[in-house]
């Protein structure tokens, strides 16, 4: 089955497999950008709702891959209905109307690529680092070890009542909190800096006072930054390092280990401790 007619059942039929008190909810598909992507996503809308509702989201692609191993239509729509049952079930009334404002002190900064989100970036409050861009996310949820986000736009960020400048004085103050930096060394002079919980970790590169920490760690105040996700980065220091090898190092990365939706920037960086700086080294592109 194509994906285009395997959009339109799911589309009319998952209605069908929704419980009663789904009656009032009709099916939508939109076309969501998310970091790297762009996904179809099949949102359950209510008959009355404000645009600050949070509302349970499943990407039609990524359920396409499930249902093209053994093509049971039936058994996919209960599972997609299980997803929205099992979400709106799991949140009170209280997170499903949003009051952006008060969750201020759940919004963290996060890196991603200038290039391949243009059109994210077209709608959302940014700052842009070299050939990167540094957003905002605002957690809604906690689950588990995890959590579920949305990026903060420009609507929200007027909701927020707050200008960019507080935006990001905040953000990363939270950050900070919520996911402190972390170097762990992984080889001779390869370190891996995250945060805890290796989560939107590459943004700690920001950080001006843990990158010379960064520096102490791998013991030259100037170090090459390897980006191999968005969740993280590799140190390596430069008098040790040969650069044409880093670069073959990423793009091997980037092309056969980081997912899409991951990945950060096809350049090396290198960081200066002494000058506060970072600087493109080179890339493969």
């Amino acid at each position: 089955m194509k994906y285009e007619l395997f959009k339109q059942i799911v589309t009319e039929r998952i209605m069908d497999f929704m419980p009663p008190i789904f009656s009032n909810f009709s099916p939508e598909v939109e076309s969501v950008q998310k970091v790297n992507v762009k996904k179809d996503a099949l949102i359950l809308k209510p008959a009355e709702s404000g645009t600050s509702m949070a509302l349970p989201i499943v990407y039609l692609d990524d359920m396409y891959e499930i249902f093209s191993i053994d093509e049971d239509m039936d058994e996919m729509l209960s599972f997609v209905a299980g997803i929205f049952v099992s979400y709106t079930g799991s949140i009170s009334q209280e997170e499903l109307n949003v009051d952006f404002a008060s969750k201020k002190d759940s919004v963290i900064v996060s890196l991603i690529n200038t290039e391949s989100n243009e059109e994210l970036l077209s709608d959302i409050p940014h700052i842009e680092i070299l050939n990167m861009s540094l957003i905002f996310r605002m957690i809604m949820r906690w689950i588990g070890d995890g959590f579920d986000s949305v990026i903060v736009n420009n609507s929200i960020l007027e909701d927020m009542g707050l200008t960019k400048q507080e935006l990001y004085d905040l953000a990363v103050e939270n950050s900070r909190r919520i996911f402190p930096p972390t170097i762990e060394q992984l080889e001779d002079d390869v370190y891996v800096v995250s945060n805890r919980g290796n989560m939107f970790g590459a943004a700690t590169m920001i950080y001006e006072d843990f990158m010379k920490d960064v520096g102490r760690t791998v013991g030259d105040e100037n170090f090459y930054v390897l980006p191999s996700s968005i969740h993280q980065f590799f140190a390596i220091p430069e008098k040790n390092a040969n650069l044409e090898q880093l670069i073959m190092m990423l793009a091997e990365g980037n092309t056969n280990i980081t997912r899409e939706s991951d990945m950060l920037s096809n350049a090396v960086y290198s960081y200066s401790t002494t000058r506060g700086a970072l600087r493109k080294a080179a890339s493969y592109r």
